[in-house]
């Protein structure tokens, strides 16, 4: 009888409050939006400043989620029930502002296929988000801290490359020994405002140790995006000067050809050298190296390096950091130029194929492009 009771009296409270069940996802989406309006470069200290001041509110709400969990185990803490209702919004909206911001930046930071497996995974996470808000008291508590453990090592996964100036291997470990004593940090507080230890284990150290160990995996693989560096532009040319501030690049691709944007169909007469040329963001204070991956597929259509040129880059340019090399041996065929990082994360790539030709056979006019 009771339960039959219970039922009338949780149909009769979904009718009388039918937005209810969807303001999760409501909030969910709101502050995605907010991001796609507000979100501007990588290095903006009023993103930095936000995102920081978002990360906190989440753990503050995560310590009223303990007494939250607290309260429904002991029966007390009604206060702390009340503001929980409100508060589970207000978290929603915060991760989700963050995460859609890290995403974000993640897809203007990919170029390679896993890349964008890995954000996919990041988009799957976000419904997720939404959907964490029909699971039990500790399950979804455990999910929330999921979700704001990876917003706290995406974010440093980026503004510690911005400090150091650089990115690589190195970088990636130290990332995950600040994002250790972050985490690390925030259980000792927790333990201090009198949350129970027992539980900030299980509700906070065992998701951010999956978490950790996640992105960490992820980075070994390469799969992860070099945030925050970026492509602009990539290309091949047949020749590159800096003239007065200014890059000309010369090239032969036809106007009607509308979906190249050079000469990816390069026509090489003897003497033509090929020009790789990209255009790359990276942050105020960023001085570090890049590579100039040149691939020919062979016989048997492997992809074969043939040359893997350093260029130093720095940061600060809206435009980006102008760099090019050449190669002045090469053959026919299918080619790869691919802009990387020291530790083989692809920052963009251009295909193209080389196809020699005689002087007389084509006209050589050359159409030049102002950078």
């Amino acid at each position: 009888m009771e339960k039959f009771k219970s039922k009338i009296q949780a149909v009769k409270k979904e009718k009388l409050d039918p937005v209810k069940p969807f303001l999760p996802a409501l909030f969910f989406v709101a502050g995605f939006l907010y991001d796609v309006f507000t979100l501007g470069r990588v290095d903006s200290w009023f993103n930095i400043v936000q995102q920081i001041f978002f990360i906190f509110v989440c753990v503050f709400i995560t310590y009223l989620g303990l007494l939250n969990i607290g309260a429904a185990e002991s029966g007390s803490h009604r206060l702390v029930k009340k503001a929980m209702e409100y508060n589970n919004e207000a978290l929603h909206f915060l991760i989700g502002s963050l995460l859609s911001a890290f995403t974000l930046f993640y897809v203007k930071s990919a170029s390679s296929f896993a890349s964008f497996i890995f954000i996919f995974i990041l988009f799957a996470v976000l419904i997720f988000n939404e959907k964490s808000a029909n699971q039990s008291n500790k399950v979804n508590f455990e999910i929330k801290w999921g979700l704001i453990s990876l917003c706290i090592l995406s974010f440093l996964s980026y503004s510690v490359p911005m400090v150091v100036g650089a990115v690589g291997f190195w970088i990636t470990m130290l990332t995950g020994l600040i994002y250790v004593l972050v985490i690390g940090a925030i259980i000792l507080g927790l333990i201090r405002l009198g949350a129970q230890k027992d539980k900030i284990i299980k509700l906070i150290g065992m998701p951010s140790g999956v978490v950790l160990a996640f992105i960490m995996f992820c980075n070994l693989m390469n799969w992860t995006p070099p945030i925050p560096i970026s492509i602009q532009h990539i290309g091949i040319y047949h020749n590159v000067e800096k003239k007065d501030g200014q890059y000309l690049l010369y090239h032969q691709r036809p106007w009607w050809k509308f979906w190249l944007h050079s000469d990816q169909d390069f026509k090489s007469a003897p003497g033509d050298k090929l020009y790789g040329y990209a255009r790359i963001f990276s942050p105020v204070g960023f001085d570090d190296k890049v590579f100039f991956h040149w691939r020919k597929k062979d016989k048997k259509g492997n992809w074969v390096t043939i040359d893997r040129i350093p260029v130093l880059i720095r940061g600060g340019r809206e435009e980006g950091f102008r760099a090019f090399t050449f190669k002045s041996n090469y053959s026919s065929g299918s080619y790869i130029l691919k802009v990387e990082t020291d530790d083989g994360r692809e920052i963009g790539r251009s295909s193209f194929f080389v196809t020699k030709i005689e002087p007389s056979e084509d006209a050589r006019i050359f159409k030049i492009t102002y950078e």
